[in-house]
């Protein structure tokens, strides 16, 4: 009976060693895309702050928003930086903690992406026609004929005419 015992405790050993491993490799996993993920939003804010700073220099009549649109392209770039140099569990205390402090903000944050991943959505969806509207669009138009008349109503509409030519 211990050795059964010993048996059953040795298979949920290794259930548990093996749920582990899976688990392990899972989370290696998501790491590395996420990773990945985050050099490439990194690349794309560095790109769009260079695309500010060339904007800033079309600029020149309006030096006071060139500086505003400069200050901008600094504030991103600083962002991109962080984001390539700063590891996730660290990004998210900063958040975490951020929102402790600011919880107003972090709200008008939240709201504010939740407005614009709705509208991208909208746009997305809109661009696309939907199925009704592909079937619509490859059967002809149907052809109207006109109303028929009834003899009173021609012979009304010609009393009319000649009327209007006497």
């Amino acid at each position: 009976m211990a050795k059964s015992k010993n048996r059953n405790r040795a298979a949920t050993h290794g259930e548990n060693n093996y749920g582990q491993r899976l688990l392990d490799d899972a989370l290696s996993v998501a790491g590395s895309l996420v990773r990945s993920q985050k050099t490439f939003g990194a690349e794309r804010l560095s790109s769009f702050a260079s695309a500010t700073r060339d904007y800033a220099t079309s600029l020149e009549d309006v030096p006071s928003i060139q500086n505003y649109v400069n200050l901008a392209a600094e504030s991103v770039d600083a962002l991109a930086e962080y984001v390539a140099e700063t590891d996730l569990d660290e990004m998210i205390s900063d958040a975490s903690s951020f929102a402790r402090r600011q919880p107003l903000t972090t709200m008008m944050i939240a709201v504010s992406l939740g407005l614009v991943a709705t509208l991208a959505v909208r746009n997305q969806t809109s661009n696309r026609p939907s199925a009704g509207a592909a079937r619509k669009a490859s059967q002809p138009a149907p052809r109207r004929s006109k109303p028929s008349r009834s003899r009173a109503a021609t012979h009304a509409n010609g009393a009319d005419k000649s009327a209007a030519h006497a």
